[in-house]
C-alpha cells in the first residue's frame, strides 16, 4: 500500500486500516499484489473525508451599545468539509445577505486551507 504523492510504502498486507479518518487522511491509496511470479495490476481507492461544521471562535453572549453608536461588527468563523454556510438570524428572522438592508451588511470571506476545509 502507498499513497499518491509518496513513494514510501505505508502498509504491507491485504488490508489497509486507517484507525481514525481525518481530513488529512484524504487522498488516493494504491495497492499492488506481488509474489515470486512478479507484480500484479495496481488498484486504487480515492478516500474522501467529510467534517461536520464547527465554530472556530465564539460570539460574546451580550454586547451593549448606545443608540446611535456606529461601527459595530461581529464575526462568526466556522470550518467544515464541505465548506459550511453561515447564516445570521435576528429575533427569529433570517437576515438575507442578498437583500440590501438599511441596518445590516453581511459579508463572507472564504479561506482555503489544506484539503478545502474552512
Amino acid at each position: 500500500w502507498w499513497r499518491e504523492g509518496s513513494e514510501a510504502t505505508i502498509s504491507i498486507g491485504a488490508k489497509l486500516n486507517i484507525v481514525s479518518a481525518k481530513v488529512s487522511s484524504e487522498g488516493i491509496y494504491y495497492c499492488q499484489p506481488s509474489n515470486d511470479g512478479g507484480m500484479g495490476t495496481v488498484a486504487s481507492v480515492d478516500l474522501r473525508v467529510y467534517q461536520g461544521p464547527r465554530f472556530l471562535s465564539t460570539l460574546q453572549s451580550q454586547v451593549i451599545r448606545r443608540s446611535g453608536d456606529g461601527n459595530f461588527s461581529v464575526s462568526c468563523t466556522a470550518e467544515g468539509k464541505p465548506r459550511p454556510n453561515v447564516t445570521w438570524v435576528k429575533d427569529g428572522t433570517l437576515i438575507n445577505p442578498k437583500i440590501k438592508h438599511a441596518f445590516y451588511r453581511i459579508s463572507t470571506r472564504d479561506v482555503d486551507v489544506r484539503n478545502g476545509v474552512t
